[in-house]
């Protein structure tokens, strides 16, 4: 289901949600309600927009033509104009997901726009806290990641991922009821390729800035299953767990920065994330991930971002363990980008080859260095 894109200076009508999507940076606008007429917008908008010209005779009968005001109330109470609040549309969406559910013959396409409307309301933080007040995990996400539809799991699991998105008290109702032990057996054992995607976007949502849930990650054999999908031909996948990778070590370089979050700095020691990759092959993962890169993706810079960053975030524990096929690229990548700085640009950015030049040369350097010390 498409969204109009809200214009600028628009007043919204009570009743419309509007949001901006973070993935295509359009903001979003939906009417979510069960009620109304489906005419009801079109409706105000033909009385608004319409308005002729008034005749000299016009303006003489125009008090004729005003209606009372029982005559406007009784015509707004047809148009059902009385805006729920997101908390009772949330419930509503809920009783009626439960209702569906009980039916022998449940009617599935009206479970996904359920699920649909869901996603939706929870990008708000408050809309999400109050999904977890109405038990939503227990009778709707967790419900459906049982189900055998793969696109009811799909969905499902966007709106779990949804939920969770810079939201703290969202992620430990998640942690605490077990959503991390149910995506990783999703990563693990779905057949379906496109759910795992989805399971791993959840996961995501979940983990990061979220160490306790890093760490639940790891002693849960999260590690394992990663390495297991990176043995996969899925470049996909791997690119997405590649990102989740960097984004993790990242996130524990940073927290050392702040010598006052003692508590903070120990939960990330504690997960020992670096060393637990070394152990699962990671430096192996990374070795194939360039080639690959390279090989199927020459053209997509983006993608090799990635694998050079990951590299570099890895680079003292890798080094020895890379094949001379790896180092090779790693040379030439550099050799191809400070020839693209001089030259090209990319959407008005001059300095982004320069970026991938200054990352692989650092590379190129640090293995240099490694080699002469050892």
């Amino acid at each position: 289901m498409g969204f109009p894109p809200r214009c600028i200076g628009q007043k919204i009508p009570e009743g419309l949600h509007v949001r901006m999507n973070l993935e295509t940076g359009v903001t979003e606008a939906k009417l979510i309600s069960n009620d109304k007429p489906k005419n009801a917008l079109k409706m105000i908008e033909d009385e608004s927009n319409n308005f002729p010209e008034k005749t000299s005779s016009e303006s003489e009968n125009r008090k004729t033509s005003y209606k009372n005001y029982e005559e406007l109330k009784k015509d707004f109470n047809e148009l059902n104009l009385n805006p729920k609040t997101d908390a009772e549309i949330l419930r509503e969406l809920i009783e009626k997901h439960v209702d569906i559910s009980k039916q022998k013959d449940r009617d599935e396409e009206e479970i996904l726009t359920i699920l649909e409307d869901l996603e939706f309301l929870v990008h708000q933080y408050d809309n999400a806290n109050d999904f977890v007040k109405m038990d939503g995990f227990k009778t709707i996400v967790y419900h459906n990641l049982n189900a055998t539809n793969s696109e009811i799991k799909r969905e499902t699991l966007k709106l779990l991922g949804s939920s969770m998105q810079n939201n703290v008290n969202v992620k430990i109702h998640a942690l605490e009821t077990g959503s991390v032990d149910i995506l990783l057996r999703i990563l693990a054992l779905d057949t379906d390729m496109s759910v795992k995607y989805r399971a791993l976007f959840a996961l995501s949502g979940l983990l990061r800035d979220f160490p306790y849930a890093q760490l639940k990650f790891v002693e849960n054999a999260g590690l394992s299953v990663f390495s297991k999908l990176f043995e996969s031909d899925n470049l996909k996948i791997q690119q997405k767990m590649l990102t989740l990778i960097n984004d993790l070590l990242q996130e524990e370089i940073d927290s050392k920065k702040d010598t006052k979050q003692v508590e903070k700095i120990k939960q990330y020691e504690d997960i020992q994330l670096r060393k637990r990759l070394i152990v699962h092959n990671y430096c192996d993962h990374l070795n194939k991930m360039i080639v690959n890169s390279v090989v199927i993706e020459a053209n997509d810079h983006d993608i090799i971002e990635r694998c050079l960053g990951a590299l570099y975030l890895m680079v003292d524990d890798c080094s020895s363990k890379l094949t001379d096929k790896s180092k090779d690229i790693v040379l030439s990548l550099r050799n191809l980008y400070r020839k693209l700085s001089q030259n090209e640009s990319v959407d008005g950015d001059p300095d982004y080859f320069g970026t991938l030049y200054d990352l692989s040369n650092a590379i190129v350097q640090r293995i240099q260095k490694i080699k002469v010390e050892l």
